[in-house]
């Protein structure tokens, strides 16, 4: 019975010692894990604050909108001389 009890706690120290060390395995992976996804979170917020507008306020913001609708109404207003300026142009018979 002696013998036995031996080698019945070598084996239980063995699988305890490879579940401690897979244990130590699995929290490295999930820190190294971890650090890539901070990694990425920062790259993230990195490309986001690039691609911000400059307006920070609102009234820099409606300013913002304001000159990008004055510049598609321009751009429409150009278009409707270009119109008027090719229908004078054109003889219509009577």
């Amino acid at each position: 019975m002696g013998l036995f009890q031996v080698i019945l706690s070598q084996i239980v120290s063995i699988i305890a010692f490879g579940m401690l060390a897979l244990g130590l395995m699995k929290a490295f992976q999930i820190a190294s894990e971890l650090g890539e996804i901070k990694e990425l979170l920062r790259d993230i917020k990195r490309n986001a604050n690039e691609h911000l507008p400059i307006a920070t306020s609102p009234v820099n913001l409606a300013r913002a909108v304001n000159a990008e609708e004055q510049a598609a109404h321009d751009k429409i207003e150009q278009h409707r001389a270009r119109l008027e300026q090719a229908l004078k142009e054109e003889s219509f018979p009577d």
